[in-house]
């Protein structure tokens, strides 16, 4: 099922917006999923998932693997993904994008 949501970040002292959307490829019986993101010209394919100790982010088309704090906090997750070579705007669609599954009830964090 695709989903499309709303992206915003400051950029240059003002405040930008683009439309992104995600697909759900597949869920698990224990919450974890794949996803397709598309935004702004750039395709991530993402599994997302919970661990025993917490929350967890894979990239791989992008050689990106990370802990989250939970799939709603935008902020932590934009913050860990900037740790790899990614571009803020990539990371604000990652991250709003698995808020948004888990806002929708998708998925749970």
């Amino acid at each position: 099922m695709g989903y499309y949501y709303k992206c915003t970040m400051e950029e240059d002292g003002r405040m930008v917006s683009w439309t992104a959307s995600i697909d759900t490829l597949r869920m698990t019986a224990s919450g974890q999923y794949e996803a397709e993101i598309n935004g702004r010209g750039t395709y991530f394919h993402v599994i997302a998932g919970r661990h025993k100790y917490g929350s967890f982010l894979c990239i791989p088309n992008h050689d990106i693997g990370c802990e989250l704090a939970d799939f709603s906090d935008i902020r932590w997750t934009v913050g860990r993904l900037s740790m790899h070579p990614i571009r803020k705007v990539d990371a604000v669609t990652v991250a709003a994008g698995i808020s948004h599954l888990e806002k929708a009830g998708a998925v749970s964090g």
